[in-house]
């Protein structure tokens, strides 16, 4: 990629738009029809939905924070950046998506169905002015080759992995609380994809290099075969498991035990949790540990999502495609290795959300949630850990040294939904423990 700092970031944040513009694509709205508690039906695709709302709510500040790098570098330089200037005026603190919830009661008494439709007002018009605001920044610098660094870029093989690094690589899992509030939807908490395009690859300096597709010898080959298929019988019986587990009932059933917990889970650390509560950038190594989804508490014994499960077996499908053409390599090898062994589910039983009250001062009515935690794992094809969860705001009058300097309510608010979520990752590193069930 280009060594100048400002042109990297142009180029980044041009990425970004397009991905952005992925994003968009698809309804932008579904429907859950209730009656007595018990879910009818649900309109549209909710997991999809909530995975395009988080995705854009992460996507879109950084398509803005790296044009403000670009510009600042730029101005510096003695570059006439005010038409850059205009289209960030008129920007202000736009979210990627604004998710709104409606209820409806059709009918009356025990025969009423309850209709809740959950929308997602993507920010075209913040796209288009974004577009524009890249355009502004590089008609403000006529003396760099941008349309040959696209070109070059097109035909960089380590450019088209990187390219393929946001769209596809997995990161941490945010649980964004508040996003769908008073939702009756399982999932409440993604942000990015609940596999989150891997933001910080777009922030790497440089390209990340392809994969090398070393062939494989007929020994590794049928270590590889034996290994897919072992992998195959372990993913058939954790789905099957899963389906009976992971419901409301089955889940209650397990409860931490006295024994420590075999699955290593490690909170962020004190400068990477500050980081992030303040700014919203995350440190994928210390996050990593304690990625999770996040369900509100089902109503029906319908088993949660079994996504990890389903990904799984879809690349172990790929993977047998390819021995089977015999193009299988050292690269299908790693894809195996890197199979996620576990996965964690934190289930909600209980919300607060945190209320900033007034903003000089700042003060705030504290946010909580009461939930509970399990690790699942894929080799042993059931839930081995759990936890009891209670996380909540540092109260108001301790003014909490990340709010210094803080006098926008929304800025608030979004530090303290960061710092719920930190608390809750802390709150599954020190309580998980070996799950046992009860009879």
């Amino acid at each position: 990629m280009n060594g100048d700092a400002a042109v990297r970031s142009v180029r980044v944040a041009v990425a970004l738009c397009d991905r952005f513009a992925e994003v968009l694509k698809g309804p932008s709205q579904v429907a859950a029809h209730k009656r007595h508690g018990a879910l009818l039906g649900v309109g549209g695709n909710q997991d999809d939905l909530s995975l395009r709302i988080g995705e854009a709510q992460q996507l879109y500040p950084e398509i803005w924070r790296h044009l403000d790098d670009a510009r600042a570098e730029f101005a510096g330089r003695g570059i006439d950046v005010t038409a850059y200037d205009g289209l960030r005026a008129a920007e202000g603190q736009a979210l990627g998506a604004a998710v709104e919830v409606t209820h409806t009661k059709h009918g009356y008494g025990q025969h009423a169905v309850h209709e809740h439709v959950k929308s997602a007002n993507f920010n075209h018009v913040g796209l288009a002015r974004a577009r524009k605001a890249c355009d502004a920044l590089m008609r403000a610098t006529p003396q760099i080759d941008w349309a040959g660094i696209a070109k070059a870029e097109a035909n960089d093989p380590a450019a088209a992995a990187f390219g393929r690094a946001t769209r596809r690589k997995r990161v941490i899992q945010f649980g964004v609380l508040g996003l769908l509030i008073a939702t009756p939807f399982l999932i409440v908490m993604y942000l990015r994809h609940a596999e989150r395009v891997k933001i910080d690859a777009r922030r790497q300096t440089e390209y990340e290099p392809l994969p090398k597709t070393t062939p494989l010898s007929d020994a590794e080959r049928t270590a590889l075969t034996a290994s897919v298929a072992q992998l195959r019988a372990s993913v058939a019986t954790a789905r099957k498991n899963w389906s009976i587990s992971a419901t409301p009932s089955g889940l209650k059933s397990i409860t931490p035990g006295p024994r420590p917990c075999g699955v290593p889970v490690t909170g962020p650390a004190e400068h990477a949790a500050d980081v992030y509560i303040r700014t919203g950038d995350a440190d994928v190594a210390a996050f990593e540990s304690s990625a999770f989804r996040g369900y509100l508490v089902g109503t029906t014994e319908e088993p949660l999502p079994d996504a990890e499960l389903r990904r799984a077996e879809s690349q172990i499908s790929r993977v047998e495609r390819r021995l089977a053409a015999g193009d299988a390599s050292a690269s299908d090898r790693a894809q195996l290795a890197d199979l996620e062994l576990y996965s964690t589910s934190v289930i909600i039983d209980r919300s607060i959300e945190p209320e900033v009250t007034q903003t000089a001062p700042l003060t705030y009515n504290p946010g909580e949630v009461v939930a509970r935690g399990y690790v699942f794992s894929l080799k042993d094809a059931r839930f081995v850990c759990a936890a009891n969860i209670t996380a909540r705001n540092t109260p108001s009058e301790a003014s909490p040294r990340f709010l210094d300097g803080v006098r926008r309510a929304p800025d608030a608010s979004a530090m303290l939904h960061r710092e719920l979520e930190i608390k809750i990752r802390q709150a599954l590193a020190s309580n998980l423990r070996a799950g046992s069930t009860t009879p």
